[in-house]
């Protein structure tokens, strides 16, 4: 059980350098037009010595812009990217549950909604099969690209600078005897994942483990998600392909549509 901290408890604790740093974040985000370090340090009664280090720290990374003129810190872009992604990842996953629960109670496997984040997949959420054997799935967990349906299945439908882009950035490498490792087995993959509408894994990242997903589509018409059915191969054999690959197809095309994406 995790124990709830009463208010007046963290009050007790000294403020620690995450929190000052916070603070920050949080003042400035009142003063759009910036403050020096000098004012920061005055304001929130800090030492000037701390907010020296702190701004730089966030500047480093990328949550503070520098004016180089007036020596002046402001609040970047960054902050808004991040809640943009939240509440469109938060969206997705609102639009989307009712029918993966709808879909899982026809397949009966495991259903996942991935996305991509920087070159790895990401898994957004999921619905468990209701077989007392199968896959554990981690809401936050990290996948390669290469070795996924999901990878795949998105991939095989961006524009072809983002897939160069990309295509570039991945490792090939390999996990079992299926994995595919170079990039001419990987152009052939996705072919093949655009002509039939959805990818396939036949435990190429892990062994005796299928999947099979298609994309989701934006407003934009480009991925922004992917559906994935996954069930251990005994269970879920190539010979089912099709007819689950059909239902995922039309599930993942209501998501699109309900997105406002091309179906």
């Amino acid at each position: 059980m995790i124990a709830k901290v009463k208010q007046e408890e963290i009050s007790e604790f000294k403020m620690t350098n995450l929190e000052r740093g916070l603070t920050i974040l949080e003042l400035l985000t009142e003063h759009p037009a910036g403050l020096g370090t000098s004012e920061i340090a005055r304001l929130l009664e800090l030492p000037k010595n701390f907010v020296y280090r702190a701004t730089g720290v966030l500047h480093l990374r990328g949550y503070l812009e520098r004016n180089e003129d007036s020596k002046t810190f402001s609040v970047s872009r960054k902050l808004l990217s991040m809640s943009y992604h939240v509440l469109k990842h938060t969206s997705l996953i609102e639009v989307s549950m009712p029918l993966m629960k709808k879909l899982r109670n026809e397949i009966r496997e495991t259903i996942t909604l991935c996305a991509i984040e920087g070159a790895q997949g990401i898994v957004l959420d999921y619905v468990p099969s209701p077989h007392s054997l199968r896959l554990v799935v981690e809401t936050g967990a990290h996948f390669q690209l290469h070795s996924s349906a999901p990878g795949k299945a998105m991939m095989a439908f961006m524009e072809k600078e983002d897939l160069d882009d990309m295509i570039s950035r991945l490792s090939f490498k390999k996990f079992t005897n299926r994995t595919i490792t170079t990039k001419k087995g990987f152009f052939q993959a996705l072919e093949t994942a655009r002509k039939t509408g959805f990818a396939s894994d036949l435990g190429e990242e892990l062994e005796g483990i299928h999947c099979l997903s298609a994309p989701v589509f934006g407003e934009k018409g480009t991925p922004v998600a992917a559906l994935v059915v996954t069930g251990p191969s005994s269970r879920f054999p190539v010979s089912v392909f099709k007819e689950h690959g059909e239902l995922l197809k039309q599930t993942a095309a209501m998501i699109s549509t309900r997105l406002g994406g091309a179906e």
